[in-house]
């Protein structure tokens, strides 16, 4: 049930379970758990059946973390055979096992939500999102004492979800690169002070929901214009994040502002305030910049459609030490990547869900009926 989605409407439809089933599958009117498949992702492309990969390795990662948690719980339950007893389980053993599911579940929760402040600001992998929940996890608890990071890993690696630039599947490996490492990071420790000082005075002074988005998309903005305004500012930080964002350094594929510098834009300005189980308090502010580049579909053919690639980097501020702890992006410049998503454009390897948001030319539709919405191309043929 925890894996399932839209039962009711799946049933409707005439099907004996759910309209999605991240976990299980139905065969011969009978429901069974899938299983892990390390080919499936590489060769599935339609969007809700990738995004049911990532909830399945989600699911193992937490029944993982659960049977850990509860292991005690079974050895006491079964004298320490592992065979439960006929009839009915203790009720005071089925309160127990349930909270320890409804811990786990709210721990796994936090984990992946936590994660997202790790991530790059654009073309997220699954593999991304491993390296993001590992680190995030990492910095906050330092004793995995029930090893949840493991089971995270070992979860993911069953289910095919590789980083592309990790070679081995360990912890150390999948933690994001400390840039607080490096000397070259204190150059940047003035703009950390004065982001600490602007998140403050945001604090403060927001008394709704309202003022607080209004004033932080102003903070954004005004950080846009200081790192603009000053020369040893963005250079500083160019040094450090010059694989993903292009600042100084005109390019002719990336518009300029009025200061004939390339155009850049500051998404998100926020404070990340965090304490561990064992008292330890993360103070973090997270900054997500990001970029366009205007190029052609076709490099080739000049009358080939426009293509807007996208680049940015999400930059994470220690308050504590005013250093760059980690520069999380993804390239503007880097071609392979453009690469891969001007082939992924051109051969139309995009499920239902481009039709959906985009609209199918290729079919004559202008705009689907909502009916319509979760069918594919195949269903939608004469």
């Amino acid at each position: 049930m925890l894996g399932k989605l839209a039962q009711q409407f799946g049933r409707a439809m005439g099907k004996h379970s759910a309209l999605r089933d991240a976990i299980g599958e139905v065969v011969a009117g009978r429901w069974r758990p899938k299983r892990p498949d390390p080919q499936a992702l590489a060769s599935t492309f339609e969007p809700h059946e990738r995004g049911s990969i990532l909830v399945a390795a989600v699911f193992d990662a937490f029944q993982a973390i659960y049977e850990r948690r509860a292991s005690d719980l079974y050895r006491i339950a079964t004298s320490g055979s592992g065979v439960l007893p006929e009839g009915h389980l203790h009720p005071d053993l089925v309160n127990r096992l349930a909270a320890e599911a409804a811990k786990s579940a709210k721990h796994v929760l936090r984990m992946c939500i936590r994660a997202l402040d790790y991530c790059p600001p654009v073309d997220v992998t699954f593999g991304d999102f491993l390296r993001a929940i590992i680190t995030a996890d990492v910095d906050l608890v330092r004793d995995d004492d029930l090893s949840y990071r493991v089971a995270f890993i070992e979860a993911f690696r069953r289910r095919g979800i590789y980083p592309r630039d990790v070679r081995t599947l360990s912890v150390d490996s999948l933690r994001w690169p400390d840039s607080g490492r490096g000397h070259e990071a204190d150059r940047v420790g003035r703009l950390a002070a004065l982001i600490d000082d602007k998140l403050k005075e945001l604090r403060d002074d927001a008394r709704t929901r309202k003022v607080y988005f209004e004033r932080s998309q102003r903070l954004a903005e005004d950080l846009r214009n200081m790192i603009r305004a000053s020369d040893f500012v963005r250079h500083e930080l160019e040094q450090l994040i010059r694989r993903h964002v292009v600042m100084s350094s005109p390019h002719p594929e990336i518009e300029n502002d009025r200061s004939d510098l390339p155009q850049f834009e500051v998404h998100a300005v926020r404070p990340a305030h965090r304490v561990g189980p064992d008292g330890d308090v993360v103070n973090h502010a997270v900054v997500v910049i990001a970029q366009r580049r205007k190029v052609r579909l076709d490099p080739a053919d000049p009358a080939s459609p426009p293509l807007t690639f996208r680049g940015g980097v999400t930059l994470i501020f220690n308050l504590a030490t005013f250093t760059l702890q980690y520069a999380i992006g993804k390239g503007i410049l880097d071609d392979d990547r453009l690469h891969q998503q001007r082939e992924l454009l051109s051969t139309g390897r995009v499920g239902s869900a481009w039709n959906t948001y985009f609209g199918a030319p290729h079919l004559g539709l202008a705009a689907e009926p909502f009916a319509m919405l979760h069918r594919s191309d195949e269903e939608l043929a004469p």
